[in-house]
């Protein structure tokens, strides 16, 4: 019997970008919570490169923001892992959490349903 060894990091990576789709979507409803993520980054550590490189990507246009945080460029998927979007959209919840997760472990990214916010 053969098994397919899952890639950890893989999954970790595509759970990040389907996170990061569900935040665009609450972007594209509120886009007040950019102002949100920015002044919590602002208060942060300022010593950190990555949260220079966020409040950079954050002082753009909703739009581009959305676009940005979804990319599947190398630099997108390095900033994921200190995303600031974590702490206020919702992204803590345990629910929401083992979903993204089990859909990324299968290796597709899919297009979640709405009812993840509750929408």
């Amino acid at each position: 019997m053969t098994y397919l060894r899952v890639n950890q990091e893989q999954v970790n990576d595509r759970a990040k970008l389907l996170m990061h789709r569900l935040v665009a979507r609450r972007i594209s409803q509120q886009p007040e919570l950019i102002e949100v993520v920015k002044r919590t980054v602002a208060t942060g550590p300022r010593s950190l490169s990555s949260n220079q490189e966020w409040l950079e990507i954050l002082g753009r246009k909703p739009e581009e923001v959305r676009k940005m945080i979804t990319s599947r460029s190398s630099q997108m998927t390095r900033l994921r892992l200190s995303s600031p979007f974590v702490s206020v959209a919702d992204l803590k919840d345990p629910t929401i959490r083992k979903r993204v997760w089990k859909i990324a472990k299968k290796g597709k990214i899919m297009k979640m349903q709405a009812t993840a916010y509750g929408e």
